[in-house]
């Protein structure tokens, strides 16, 4: 006779599992390239489901669950709320990059032709949509997917699961990296807003000397035209300035928790 499955094990490891499977939700949540919608949502389910596996394999004896619901409720949105705060911190980088497109987009005049961009759950400009899809490609080159999830692994040495104390948001380390993305917005836009400043002011003194030119249908083909031709020239410095601007936020995501 076949003897019973004990499983009463399986139910002393699930609230650790659960406060695992939290902390790696939040962040598959807001993180770059993990948290898109163009991932289905089965598939991004699976995949915070590995890896609170794997992760509760390493860490699973290191600390002990809160005892009655009540506080465990509490340990489970602190949970949520750490991977949040992992996942924006690297996430902030892109709004900045989303911004050099949309002030871009403006200065040349294409921001109405704006698209849904379904990465956000927004509307984009067509520029900040192409420099988000560029630099998703160099952060997942670069590797930056491996050193979020090192930053996740190392949360846990810095805040044990279940002892998250809501007072401790590291707001400071958060507007540090908000303006980060700011600066890199500004060095990303920077060469095609320059040029495109010196094409206005060139088109108003062409507009002073011949009044009979139409300047409006003049000026809006050579301001795309420059724009786009010093994109391409500045291409591969963009990209220097993403990496170190990559690099930079990712060590201070690694740092939010950290010492």
């Amino acid at each position: 006779m076949l003897e019973t499955f004990d499983t009463s094990w399986l139910l002393t490891l699930l609230p650790g599992f659960l406060l695992v499977l939290a902390r790696v939700g939040g962040l598959i949540i807001f993180a770059p390239f993990f948290g898109s919608s163009a991932i289905p949502l089965r598939l991004r389910l699976a995949l915070a489901v590995v890896l609170a596996v794997a992760l509760f394999s390493l860490v699973g004896g290191t600390f002990s669950p809160p005892s009655d619901l009540g506080h465990f409720v509490v340990a489970l949105l602190g949970e949520l709320v750490v991977g949040f705060i992992i996942g924006l911190g690297a996430a902030l980088i892109f709004v900045g990059v989303r911004l050099a497109g949309l002030l871009l987009g403006q200065q040349i005049g294409i921001s109405l032709a704006d698209v849904f961009d379904p990465s956000f759950e927004g509307e984009s400009s067509i520029l900040g949509r192409l420099f988000f899809m560029l630099t998703l490609v160099l952060f997942l080159l670069l590797g930056g997917h491996r050193i979020l999830i090192g930053a996740l692994v190392g949360s846990f040495s810095s805040v044990q699961p279940g002892t998250f104390d809501f007072a401790s948001v590291p707001a400071e380390g958060l507007t540090s990296l908000l303006s980060q993305a700011y600066l890199l917005a500004i060095r990303f836009a920077a060469p095609a807003l320059v040029a495109v400043f010196l094409a206005t002011v060139s088109l108003s003194f062409i507009a002073r000397t011949i009044p009979q030119l139409n300047i409006i249908s003049v000026g809006f083909p050579v301001q795309i035209s420059t724009a786009t031709l010093v994109l391409i020239i500045s291409l591969g410095s963009v990209c220097l300035a993403f990496q170190t601007g990559l690099a930079g936020a990712l060590e201070s995501v690694g740092r939010l928790f950290g010492p």
